[in-house]
Formats: C-alpha cells, sequence, structure tokens
C-alpha cells in the first residue's frame, strides 16, 4: 500500500514500505492533486513487483521511462526504478547563457540588462558550475542574503529576485528541475519613495538655460519633463512626421508598451510648455531631416553623463532618477490640472503605475494644506450647483410653479419631462434646461 500526504507549498509525496518493509518516502515536489495520485497507483504496482521480484505491468514501466530524470532518480533512490543514463548535469552558466540567448529576439534592452545583472548575481553566489537541480530552497534564503551584503538597494534586490523566479520558472516548465527553489520567494516591494523626486519648472528652465541652445540634450530634457516622454526608447524614435501642429498633438511611438494590442503608441497634447522648444528646433534642423534628435548614436549611458555635466555647471543638485524623475513631475503636474486617466495614458502608463512609481508629493501641495479649511455647507451646496447646471434659489420657481414634476414644451411643441424640484434649486437633466416663467403665460403643467 501507498499512500499520499501533502505538504505546505502544494507539494505532495508518497509513503510507501519497500521490499525489506521499510518505510520510504518518494517527494514529488509541486504536483497537483490528479497526478499525484496517479502516482501513487503506480508506485503501488512498483511496490508490489519490487516484492515479489517481479516485472511491473508494462503502463507503469512506460510511465516511469517518461519521467523526467529529476524525478526518475528519486524513484532510483528508494529502488523502484534504475537510475536514469548517467549524463553531465545541467550547469547553471550553461543554462543561462541558452536562456538568455533564447531570449534575445523577444527582450528589449533595458530587459536584457536587467536579466544580466541578475544572472552575474547568481553566477558569483552559486557558482558557474553549479548543478541547477541542486539549488534548493534554502539556497535561495543565503542569496538573497548575499544581495543584502552586497550593499543594493531594497528595490534592485526584490527586482532580481523577480528575475530569478522568471527564470527558474522557466527551467521547470521545460522539465529540467522538478521545482523551482524560488517558487516560494516573495519578491518585495519594487516602490522607493525617497528617490521619487518632482522636478519644478524653475529649475527646469535653469537646466535648459545651461545647455547648449542647439543640442539635443536640450530638447531631450524638454521632451521628457514637457512631454512625458521615456529617454530613449521614446525620444530617439521619434520623427518631424510625427508632430501635427495644426492639431496641437504628436505621436509617440513606444517600444517598451508595444507588445501590449492597442499601446504601440499614443496621442499627446503638444503642451505650451514644449511648444516654442519644438518649433525652434524645427526651424534650426536641416532641410529634409527626418528624426526630431540628429545624432543618431546617443545612449542612455551617454545622454546620463551629459546631463549630469549640465547639472554641474547649472549649480544644481542632481535628482536620483534623471530621466524618469523629469517624467514622473509631469504626470504629477498633469494629474492635478486633468482626470487621472488621461494623465496616465498621455504618459504611457497605467493608473497603478502612476500611483506607485510616477505621482509625487510637492512642496506646494503641503504648503496650500495646510492653510486649508473644510468648506461650510453653504459653499458645498453652491459648489454642488455650479456642477450640476442647477438652478439656485434665487431663480428657482415659486408657488404653483414648484410642482413635483414639470412638464414644458420643446421646439416642437412635444412636452418633456425635464426637471424634479429640490431644497436649493432645480436638480436639472442633460438634455433640458428649465427656463424661468416669463409674462403671464404659465407653461402647462400636469402629474406625472
Amino acid at each position: 500500500m501507498a499512500s499520499l500526504a501533502d505538504d505546505p507549498g502544494g507539494r505532495r509525496r508518497i509513503l510507501f514500505f519497500n521490499a525489506r518493509h521499510e518505510r520510504k518516502v518518494l517527494r514529488l515536489g509541486r504536483v497537483d492533486r490528479h497526478w499525484a495520485e496517479t502516482a501513487r497507483g503506480h508506485i503501488e504496482k512498483l511496490a508490489d513487483a519490487a516484492i515479489v521480484n517481479s516485472t511491473p505491468p508494462p503502463e507503469t514501466s512506460a510511465w516511469v521511462a517518461a519521467l523526467p530524470d529529476v524525478l526518475r532518480r528519486r524513484f532510483a533512490a528508494v529502488g523502484l526504478a534504475a537510475a536514469p543514463a548517467q549524463e553531465a548535469a545541467l550547469k547553471l552558466r550553461a543554462f543561462l547563457d541558452d536562456y538568455r540567448a533564447a531570449r534575445a529576439v523577444a527582450l528589449k534592452p533595458r530587459t536584457q540588462t536587467v536579466l544580466a545583472g541578475a544572472a552575474r548575481c547568481m553566477l558569483e553566489h552559486f557558482g558557474p558550475d553549479r548543478p541547477l537541480d541542486s539549488i534548493t530552497p534554502g539556497d535561495v534564503d543565503e542569496f538573497r542574503l548575499y544581495l543584502l551584503k552586497k550593499g543594493l538597494a531594497p528595490t534592485t534586490i526584490s527586482r532580481r529576485i523577480a528575475v530569478c523566479k522568471t527564470v527558474f520558472a522557466f527551467a521547470r516548465r521545460k522539465r529540467l528541475i522538478a521545482e523551482s527553489p524560488f517558487a516560494d520567494v516573495k519578491t518585495g516591494c519594487m516602490v522607493n519613495a525617497a528617490r521619487q523626486v518632482y522636478i519644478d519648472r524653475a529649475t527646469v528652465e535653469k537646466v535648459l538655460a545651461a545647455c547648449p541652445p542647439d543640442s539635443d540634450l536640450r530638447l531631450i530634457v524638454a521632451l521628457a519633463r514637457y512631454g512625458g516622454l521615456r529617454v530613449p526608447s521614446e525620444v530617439m524614435p521619434l520623427r518631424w512626421g510625427d508632430i501635427h501642429w495644426g492639431e496641437n498633438d504628436f505621436t509617440v511611438h513606444s517600444p517598451k508598451t508595444e507588445r501590449h494590442p492597442g499601446h504601440e503608441s499614443r496621442l499627446v497634447p503638444l503642451f505650451a510648455d514644449l511648444r516654442p522648444l519644438l518649433q525652434a528646433a524645427f526651424e534650426a534642423a536641416p532641410e529634409g531631416s527626418e528624426f526630431v534628435i540628429r545624432n543618431r548614436r546617443l545612449s542612455n549611458a551617454y545622454l546620463t553623463k551629459l546631463l549630469r555635466h549640465v547639472l554641474q555647471q547649472a549649480s544644481t543638485e542632481r535628482w536620483p532618477r534623471l530621466w524618469q524623475n523629469l517624467r514622473s513631475s509631469l504626470a504629477t503636474d498633469l494629474a492635478e490640472d486633468f482626470a487621472p486617466f488621461l494623465a496616465a495614458r498621455w504618459c504611457g502608463h497605467s493608473l497603478a503605475i502612476a500611483n506607485s512609481h510616477y505621482w509625487t508629493t510637492r512642496r506646494t501641495d503641503i504648503d496650500r494644506a495646510a492653510t486649508w479649511t473644510p468648506k461650510s455647507a453653504a459653499e458645498k451646496a453652491a459648489q454642488n450647483a455650479a456642477h450640476s447646471g442647477a438652478i439656485p434659489d434665487s431663480q428657482a420657481l415659486s408657488g404653483d410653479q414648484q410642482v413635483a414634476a414639470v412638464i414644458a414644451p420643446d421646439n416642437t411643441g412635444q412636452y418633456v419631462k425635464v426637471s424634479e424640484y429640490k431644497p436649493g434649486g432645480y436638480a436639472l437633466t442633460p438634455t433640458w434646461t428649465l427656463r424661468k416663467r416669463a409674462g403671464a403665460t404659465p407653461w402647462p403643467t400636469r402629474a406625472v
């Protein structure tokens, strides 16, 4: 007899007695219950065959032969099957090299950089020749401590743990390992509030003044702060043909979000702060220029180096995330004056991402809140009336005109329900406007 037991985290194990009546445990790892029940049945047949020294049924032998090598070695360790042919265990470096090569076409350059950083940390800690299936959850706990000792920021550690989870989940789906040692590891927080800084317009204007007048850097800073473009992925593909001067907008092509249907590009208003800078660059551009940014070899690292130099020359303190803080500052400004969904759409991210990584509390917000007092009931009523279009009490109908429902003729002579009177004025429907009765001719009224 064999019995199935459940372990925490969705793991299963089979308990059985071998031919010498010794209690054995075969750990299956994280598998669903249906597969575990099937395994239990085959293990019973294998154990019975071992007790009587006979051959197991053909279907059981075929089932064992189809198991991954990791599980077959576990079966062999408890005497239920022959060990698989000895092959060189897959080493960590070989697996990571194959994984990065296979994903090189699908991954964006920035994602490849993040993957390379996580792979470098794994190779430094586990060793390049570590067999992939020998890494345990306990080893992963030590790996997190290793990242902490390196002095990495908490968000960087969380990001690298998330990459490792993805890599080992891929290995599990390829049946290179029975279970992922990173499966139960929590990635942690991805938000670092200390690096979310608001860059006001005065600071940006100071930086723009320190840039050479006809430099690409000056226009890139303006596109990031006053247009909300990602640098360099959205700035470099921008063409003069994408700018619609007459419609007051321009099209931004986004390599980062193009994998999501409908997010290959977005339409952004030609904001008043950005338009004169773009116009000046357009007039100064050589005849036949296609791209807004003339130098096509500007990398992110080089642009960052240039901006740091300009900040030093402008005697401006360097903010933590040079390009992202410029974008997040515009997102914060837009969220104050426009609907949040519009602010997020123009900047090319979701509301959840905007709330976590972009919207920032400004010093002016705190100063304004310090002098804020709640509105009185009368002020709230006036504000609600202004928003709804209701007629205030001074213009409301009185006497026999205060009926439960008013029927007023439109231009065609048809009688339509207009409004219902409430204290404080008439709450109007979006379609009709209730006018005060003029002269002695009353509007026909009837109960509705």
